[in-house]
Protein backbone atom coordinates (compact mmCIF):
# COMPACT_ATOMS: atom_id res chain seq x y z
CA UNK A 1 0.00 0.00 0.00
CA UNK A 2 1.11 3.08 -0.69
CA UNK A 3 1.53 5.90 2.22
CA UNK A 4 -1.35 8.38 2.71
CA UNK A 5 -0.45 11.97 1.84
CA UNK A 6 -0.61 14.18 4.09
CA UNK A 7 -1.67 18.00 3.74
CA UNK A 8 0.21 19.27 5.88
CA UNK A 9 4.59 19.99 5.69
CA UNK A 10 6.69 17.73 8.39
CA UNK A 11 6.81 19.79 11.89
CA UNK A 12 10.50 19.91 11.12
CA UNK A 13 9.85 21.91 7.48
CA UNK A 14 9.36 25.77 8.02
CA UNK A 15 6.74 27.19 5.95
CA UNK A 16 8.01 29.15 2.99
CA UNK A 17 7.39 32.27 4.12
CA UNK A 18 9.10 31.73 7.25
CA UNK A 19 11.76 30.26 5.47
CA UNK A 20 12.10 33.51 3.02
CA UNK A 21 12.42 35.88 5.46
CA UNK A 22 15.08 34.09 7.53
CA UNK A 23 17.06 34.43 3.89
CA UNK A 24 15.92 38.11 3.69
CA UNK A 25 17.46 38.79 7.42
CA UNK A 26 20.45 37.21 6.54
CA UNK A 27 21.33 38.66 3.29
CA UNK A 28 20.23 42.17 5.21
CA UNK A 29 22.86 41.25 8.08
CA UNK A 30 25.68 40.07 5.65
CA UNK A 31 24.98 43.18 3.68
CA UNK A 32 25.56 45.57 7.09
CA UNK A 33 28.34 43.37 7.75
CA UNK A 34 30.17 44.08 4.97
CA UNK A 35 29.22 47.52 4.66
CA UNK A 36 30.93 48.06 7.99
CA UNK A 37 33.86 46.72 7.01
CA UNK A 38 34.05 48.07 4.03
CA UNK A 39 33.18 51.64 5.85
CA UNK A 40 36.72 51.06 8.34
CA UNK A 41 38.52 50.03 5.27
CA UNK A 42 37.63 53.47 3.48
CA UNK A 43 38.61 54.91 6.94
CA UNK A 44 41.47 53.67 7.33
CA UNK A 45 42.89 54.07 3.83
CA UNK A 46 41.97 58.01 4.06
CA UNK A 47 44.23 57.81 7.25
CA UNK A 48 47.17 56.07 5.53
CA UNK A 49 46.72 58.53 2.52
CA UNK A 50 46.64 61.59 4.89
CA UNK A 51 49.38 60.60 7.21
CA UNK A 52 51.69 58.39 4.58
CA UNK A 53 53.04 55.92 7.91
CA UNK A 54 51.35 52.46 8.85
CA UNK A 55 49.49 52.50 11.44
CA UNK A 56 48.51 56.42 11.47
CA UNK A 57 47.71 55.91 15.10
CA UNK A 58 49.73 55.10 17.91
CA UNK A 59 47.87 54.09 21.81
CA UNK A 60 49.75 56.27 24.09
CA UNK A 61 50.88 54.08 27.09
CA UNK A 62 52.59 56.76 29.30
CA UNK A 63 51.65 59.83 31.36
CA UNK A 64 54.82 61.68 30.18
CA UNK A 65 53.08 64.04 27.92
CA UNK A 66 50.32 64.38 30.47
CA UNK A 67 49.56 68.62 31.71
CA UNK A 68 48.71 67.81 35.20
CA UNK A 69 47.18 64.10 36.92
CA UNK A 70 43.84 64.60 34.99
CA UNK A 71 42.84 63.98 31.55
CA UNK A 72 42.72 67.32 29.66
CA UNK A 73 41.30 67.51 25.83
CA UNK A 74 43.58 69.25 23.31
CA UNK A 75 46.47 67.67 25.66
CA UNK A 76 48.24 63.75 24.85
CA UNK A 77 47.10 61.94 28.31
CA UNK A 78 47.63 58.15 28.84
CA UNK A 79 45.33 56.25 27.01
CA UNK A 80 44.87 58.36 24.09
CA UNK A 81 44.74 57.53 20.32
CA UNK A 82 46.87 60.26 18.31
CA UNK A 83 47.42 60.32 14.77
CA UNK A 84 51.01 60.29 13.61
CA UNK A 85 51.70 62.21 10.17
CA UNK A 86 54.62 61.39 8.39
CA UNK A 87 57.46 64.19 8.63
CA UNK A 88 59.63 64.86 5.44
CA UNK A 89 62.41 66.33 7.09
CA UNK A 90 64.04 68.05 10.02
CA UNK A 91 62.65 70.73 8.30
CA UNK A 92 58.76 69.61 8.76
CA UNK A 93 59.57 69.82 12.31
CA UNK A 94 59.23 72.81 14.40
CA UNK A 95 61.47 72.80 17.84
CA UNK A 96 60.37 74.50 21.06
CA UNK A 97 63.05 76.95 21.31
CA UNK A 98 62.15 77.89 17.87
CA UNK A 99 58.70 78.15 19.06
CA UNK A 100 59.68 79.82 21.92
CA UNK A 101 62.03 82.52 20.01
CA UNK A 102 60.52 85.97 19.86
CA UNK A 103 63.06 86.94 16.70
CA UNK A 104 62.19 82.80 14.90
CA UNK A 105 59.81 82.70 12.21
CA UNK A 106 57.52 80.03 13.79
CA UNK A 107 57.35 81.79 17.12
CA UNK A 108 54.32 81.43 19.06
CA UNK A 109 53.50 77.64 17.20
CA UNK A 110 52.15 75.37 19.34
CA UNK A 111 50.95 71.70 19.36
CA UNK A 112 49.17 70.16 22.46
CA UNK A 113 49.09 72.97 24.41
CA UNK A 114 52.96 73.64 24.38
CA UNK A 115 55.47 75.49 22.43
CA UNK A 116 56.80 73.15 19.03
CA UNK A 117 56.46 69.88 17.67
CA UNK A 118 55.71 66.31 19.48
CA UNK A 119 57.22 63.63 17.52
CA UNK A 120 56.94 60.14 17.56
CA UNK A 121 60.37 58.32 17.39
CA UNK A 122 62.30 55.39 18.15
CA UNK A 123 64.79 55.37 20.38
CA UNK A 124 68.24 55.43 18.87
CA UNK A 125 66.59 53.63 15.54
CA UNK A 126 65.92 50.49 17.27
CA UNK A 127 62.54 48.38 16.83
CA UNK A 128 60.51 48.58 20.01
CA UNK A 129 57.92 50.67 21.52
CA UNK A 130 58.28 54.56 20.13
CA UNK A 131 58.44 57.06 22.20
CA UNK A 132 55.99 60.17 21.80
CA UNK A 133 57.51 63.14 23.36
CA UNK A 134 58.11 66.92 22.34
CA UNK A 135 60.80 68.14 20.11
CA UNK A 136 63.01 70.68 22.44
CA UNK A 137 65.80 71.47 20.06
CA UNK A 138 67.87 70.55 17.07
CA UNK A 139 71.76 70.06 17.96
CA UNK A 140 74.80 69.70 16.00
CA UNK A 141 78.06 68.30 16.95
CA UNK A 142 80.87 71.19 16.63
CA UNK A 143 83.78 69.34 16.16
CA UNK A 144 85.90 72.34 15.53
CA UNK A 145 85.27 74.01 19.49
CA UNK A 146 85.34 70.43 21.23
CA UNK A 147 88.20 68.60 22.51
CA UNK A 148 87.54 64.68 22.92
CA UNK A 149 90.87 64.04 24.26
CA UNK A 150 90.02 66.04 27.57
CA UNK A 151 86.45 65.24 27.66
CA UNK A 152 84.82 68.59 25.76
CA UNK A 153 82.43 68.44 23.78
CA UNK A 154 80.62 71.24 21.97
CA UNK A 155 77.70 71.79 19.84
CA UNK A 156 75.44 74.17 18.56
CA UNK A 157 71.73 74.84 18.13
CA UNK A 158 71.87 76.51 14.54
CA UNK A 159 68.17 77.40 14.26
CA UNK A 160 68.72 80.10 17.11
CA UNK A 161 72.15 80.69 16.07
CA UNK A 162 74.08 79.19 18.71
CA UNK A 163 76.51 78.28 18.53
CA UNK A 164 79.63 75.83 20.32
CA UNK A 165 78.02 75.59 23.59
CA UNK A 166 78.83 72.93 26.53
CA UNK A 167 75.66 73.72 27.48
CA UNK A 168 72.10 75.92 26.67
CA UNK A 169 69.05 76.62 28.63
CA UNK A 170 66.18 77.05 27.48
CA UNK A 171 64.47 80.65 28.48
CA UNK A 172 61.50 81.37 29.65
CA UNK A 173 58.77 79.18 31.23
CA UNK A 174 57.01 76.02 29.83
CA UNK A 175 53.64 76.69 28.62
CA UNK A 176 52.15 74.84 31.65
CA UNK A 177 48.72 75.40 33.60
CA UNK A 178 51.58 75.22 36.27
CA UNK A 179 54.12 77.75 36.17
CA UNK A 180 54.96 77.72 39.68
CA UNK A 181 56.30 74.43 39.36
CA UNK A 182 58.12 74.92 35.48
CA UNK A 183 61.56 75.04 35.52
CA UNK A 184 64.39 75.85 32.68
CA UNK A 185 65.22 73.23 31.21
CA UNK A 186 69.17 73.14 30.73
CA UNK A 187 70.67 70.94 27.77
CA UNK A 188 73.68 69.50 28.52
CA UNK A 189 75.59 69.24 25.06
CA UNK A 190 78.66 68.51 26.39
CA UNK A 191 77.33 65.39 28.68
CA UNK A 192 74.97 64.35 25.13
CA UNK A 193 77.76 64.27 23.20
CA UNK A 194 80.50 62.22 25.26
CA UNK A 195 77.81 60.14 25.97
CA UNK A 196 77.40 59.96 22.50
CA UNK A 197 80.86 59.34 21.95
CA UNK A 198 81.28 56.14 24.13
CA UNK A 199 78.97 54.24 21.84
CA UNK A 200 79.60 55.86 18.50
CA UNK A 201 80.33 58.96 16.96
CA UNK A 202 78.77 62.18 17.87
CA UNK A 203 76.10 63.13 15.35
CA UNK A 204 73.13 65.84 15.06
CA UNK A 205 70.06 65.07 16.20
CA UNK A 206 66.93 66.06 18.33
CA UNK A 207 66.78 66.33 21.87
CA UNK A 208 63.05 65.86 23.36
CA UNK A 209 61.30 65.74 26.80
CA UNK A 210 57.38 64.67 27.43
CA UNK A 211 56.00 68.03 28.88
CA UNK A 212 54.63 66.02 31.96
CA UNK A 213 58.34 64.87 32.79
CA UNK A 214 59.69 68.46 32.42
CA UNK A 215 57.34 69.29 35.30
CA UNK A 216 57.64 66.56 37.67
CA UNK A 217 61.64 65.73 36.92
CA UNK A 218 63.21 68.92 38.22
CA UNK A 219 66.40 69.94 37.55
CA UNK A 220 66.18 66.75 35.10
CA UNK A 221 67.41 66.76 31.57
CA UNK A 222 66.26 65.82 28.03
CA UNK A 223 65.73 62.46 27.00
CA UNK A 224 69.42 62.11 25.90
CA UNK A 225 70.19 62.76 29.64
CA UNK A 226 67.86 60.78 31.19
CA UNK A 227 66.00 57.92 29.04
CA UNK A 228 67.92 54.74 28.57
CA UNK A 229 67.11 51.73 25.59
CA UNK A 230 66.74 48.21 26.59
CA UNK A 231 70.67 47.83 26.81
CA UNK A 232 71.03 50.59 29.38
CA UNK A 233 72.51 53.29 27.33
CA UNK A 234 71.13 56.97 27.13
CA UNK A 235 69.29 57.27 24.20
CA UNK A 236 70.96 59.46 21.20
CA UNK A 237 70.09 62.36 19.44
CA UNK A 238 66.80 61.82 17.11
CA UNK A 239 68.25 61.46 13.54
CA UNK A 240 65.45 62.84 10.90
CA UNK A 241 64.83 59.34 9.45
CA UNK A 242 64.40 57.65 13.31
CA UNK A 243 61.47 59.70 13.38
CA UNK A 244 58.32 57.62 12.92
CA UNK A 245 56.52 61.32 12.51
CA UNK A 246 54.82 64.23 14.14
CA UNK A 247 51.59 64.18 16.12
CA UNK A 248 48.68 65.41 14.84
CA UNK A 249 45.24 65.49 16.28
CA UNK A 250 43.93 62.97 19.12
CA UNK A 251 40.57 60.61 19.83
CA UNK A 252 40.86 61.15 23.54
CA UNK A 253 40.20 57.55 25.74
CA UNK A 254 39.53 54.94 23.39
CA UNK A 255 43.06 53.89 23.71
CA UNK A 256 42.40 52.44 26.71
CA UNK A 257 40.80 49.42 25.86
CA UNK A 258 43.89 48.35 23.99
CA UNK A 259 45.83 49.14 27.33
CA UNK A 260 42.90 46.76 29.24
CA UNK A 261 43.24 44.16 26.79
CA UNK A 262 46.99 44.20 27.06
CA UNK A 263 46.48 43.47 31.04
CA UNK A 264 47.36 47.40 31.85
CA UNK A 265 45.91 47.98 35.78
CA UNK A 266 43.01 50.59 35.75
CA UNK A 267 44.86 52.80 38.46
CA UNK A 268 47.48 53.77 35.41
CA UNK A 269 45.03 55.62 33.90
CA UNK A 270 43.70 59.06 34.76
CA UNK A 271 39.83 58.65 36.17
CA UNK A 272 38.93 61.39 34.13
CA UNK A 273 39.46 59.12 31.11
CA UNK A 274 37.83 56.24 31.98
CA UNK A 275 34.75 58.19 32.67
CA UNK A 276 35.07 59.96 29.27
CA UNK A 277 35.74 56.48 27.59
CA UNK A 278 32.27 54.93 29.31
CA UNK A 279 30.41 57.88 28.44
CA UNK A 280 31.49 58.23 24.62
CA UNK A 281 30.64 54.39 24.68
CA UNK A 282 27.05 55.23 26.08
CA UNK A 283 26.21 57.98 24.18
CA UNK A 284 27.81 55.60 21.22
CA UNK A 285 25.17 53.06 21.44
CA UNK A 286 22.14 55.12 22.76
CA UNK A 287 22.23 57.62 20.34
CA UNK A 288 21.81 55.51 17.41
CA UNK A 289 19.49 53.86 19.18
CA UNK A 290 17.34 56.52 20.03
CA UNK A 291 17.65 58.26 16.62
CA UNK A 292 16.14 54.67 15.14
CA UNK A 293 13.06 54.50 17.73
CA UNK A 294 11.91 58.09 17.26
CA UNK A 295 12.54 59.25 14.04
CA UNK A 296 10.43 56.60 12.09
CA UNK A 297 7.36 57.87 14.23
CA UNK A 298 7.98 61.52 13.78
CA UNK A 299 8.35 60.86 10.60
CA UNK A 300 4.99 58.78 10.42
CA UNK A 301 3.46 61.15 12.51
CA UNK A 302 4.49 64.39 10.30
CA UNK A 303 2.55 61.69 7.20
CA UNK A 304 -0.25 61.66 9.53
CA UNK A 305 -0.73 65.26 10.09
CA UNK A 306 -0.32 65.61 6.28
CA UNK A 307 -2.87 63.66 5.51
CA UNK A 308 -4.79 65.34 7.85
CA UNK A 309 -4.74 68.65 6.71
CA UNK A 310 -5.52 67.28 3.04
CA UNK A 311 -8.63 65.52 3.81
CA UNK A 312 -9.49 69.11 5.58
CA UNK A 313 -8.69 70.71 2.40
CA UNK A 314 -11.07 68.82 0.38
CA UNK A 315 -13.89 68.75 2.90
CA UNK A 316 -16.87 70.94 2.11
Amino acid sequence: MSPRKSGRADKGDAPPSRRRKARRELVRTARDILIAALAVVLVLAALYAYCGVWPPMVVVESSSMMHGSDSQLGVIDTGDLTLVKKAGGRSDIITYVEAADPKDPNYGFKTYGDFGHVIVYQKSGSAGTPVIHRAIAWIEYNATASDPANNIYKGDLPDIGVYGVAEYTVKGLFAHPRPDRAVPLTIHLNAIFAGNARHSKPHDGFVTKGDHNRIEETGAGVDQETLQTSFGVFVEPVKPEWVVGRAEGELPWFGLLKLWIAGAPSSAFPSSSVTGLVVAIVLLVTVPMALDFFVPRLLKRREGRKQARKKEGRAP
